[in-house]
C-alpha cells in the first residue's frame, strides 16, 4: 500500500470550517480524496490533509475540515510569487492575486483565510508616496488586528515591520543572488520553520532592512543583513526569497539591472546563483507554505 501524503492541502471552496460525521479516504484514478458519508448523498472533496496512519476505505471521525482561500497582493508588475503560487496550484488551494500595484479597491478582507505580501523595489519607508500602498497600509492593518495569517516577501516583510512599529532603513550593503542564512534559537523551535535545517540557502535582492518589533522575535539571521525573518502571532515577515525562479531572477536581473552594478555582479552570475540553489529553495518553499497554513 503506497504511503498517504501527509503535507497539509486544502479545497477549493472559500468556506472557514464545517463539522462532519463518518469519512473515508478512497482512491480513485491514483488520487486519494475525501469521501463525506452524508443522508442524501456521497460528497467527494479532493486534497484533503490525511494523516499517515489513514489508509483508503478505514472510517474515521472527522470533527473539522479546514478549508481556505488565500489573498497573494502583489506590489509591482515585475515581481511574482513563484513557488507559492506553484504550490498553491499544486494543493489545489483557492487563491486571488490581487494587483495593489493597479489602484484598483482591495476586496473584503472577509473573503479570506491568509494573506500573502509580494514585493516591489518601493522602500517600505517611502509608502507615505503612493495612493496604493496607503490603501494598503490601512488594509493590511485591519488584517493584524484581526490575527489572520500573514505572510510578506521582502517589502511584505518590511511593512509588516512597520505595521507593528519598527523601523525599515537602508542595509550597510546590498544583497543580491544566492546566500546562506541559519536559524536563531527562538528561530529552531518557531512552527514556522518546522523542518528546516539550522542553515539554509535562499536569494537576495534588496537594499532595505527591518529592525524587529518588540513583541516580535527574530527567528533567521544572516551576515551581511542580521535581521532576516521574524514572526507575530499569525504573522510572519521574511526579508529573503525562497520562492523565486531562475526564470523571474533573468527577468529581475533586465528591469534592476543598474542594482547589480552596486554588488559588482552580471545577469548571468545571479541567474547562476539561483540555478544552483533552486532545488532545495523549492523544497523549503513548499515546506514553509505547509507551516504558514497549517491549522
Amino acid at each position: 500500500m503506497p504511503k498517504l501524503p501527509s503535507a497539509t492541502s486544502f479545497v477549493r471552496k472559500p468556506l472557514h470550517a464545517i463539522n462532519l460525521g463518518l469519512f473515508q479516504i478512497k482512491r480513485i484514478n491514483n488520487s486519494y480524496l475525501g469521501l463525506f458519508l452524508c443522508s442524501s448523498r456521497d460528497v467527494i472533496i479532493p486534497r484533503i490533509r490525511v494523516d499517515d496512519n489513514i489508509r483508503p476505505g478505514a472510517g474515521t471521525f472527522c470533527h473539522q475540515f479546514i478549508l481556505m482561500k488565500v489573498l497573494v497582493i502583489k506590489n509591482c508588475k515585475t515581481e511574482a510569487i513563484g513557488l507559492y503560487e506553484e504550490y498553491l496550484k499544486e494543493k489545489g488551494i483557492d487563491y486571488y492575486v490581487f494587483p495593489a500595484y493597479t489602484g484598483k479597491r482591495f476586496p473584503s478582507i472577509k473573503q479570506f483565510d491568509a494573506f500573502i505580501v509580494g514585493g516591489t523595489p518601493i522602500s517600505a519607508y517611502e509608502i507615505h508616496k503612493y495612493r496604493f500602498l496607503r490603501n494598503e497600509w490601512r488594509y493590511l492593518k485591519k488584517v493584524i488586528q484581526l490575527n489572520k495569517p500573514y505572510l510578506g516577501i521582502c517589502f511584505g516583510g518590511q511593512l509588516l515591520a512597520r505595521l507593528l512599529g519598527a523601523e525599515v532603513r537602508r542595509n550597510a550593503v546590498m544583497e543580491i543572488g544566492g546566500y546562506e542564512v541559519k536559524l536563531t534559537s527562538v528561530g529552531k523551535k518557531n512552527r514556522f520553520f518546522k523542518g528546516f535545517p539550522s542553515r539554509f540557502p535562499v536569494f537576495h535582492w534588496h537594499g532595505d532592512t527591518f529592525e524587529i518589533p518588540k513583541k516580535a522575535k527574530l527567528l533567521v539571521q544572516g551576515i551581511d543583513c542580521k535581521n532576516q525573518a521574524f514572526s507575530y502571532k499569525k504573522a510572519i515577515a521574511l526579508q529573503f526569497h525562497l520562492e523565486v525562479t531562475p526564470q523571474e531572477v533573468s527577468i529581475w536581473a533586465g528591469k534592476y539591472r543598474n542594482e547589480l552594478k552596486r554588488v559588482n555582479k552580471t545577469k548571468e552570475q545571479v541567474v547562476k546563483e539561483s540555478q544552483v540553489k533552486e532545488k532545495k529553495m523549492k523544497k523549503l518553499a513548499f515546506l514553509l507554505l505547509d507551516n504558514f497554513l497549517e491549522r
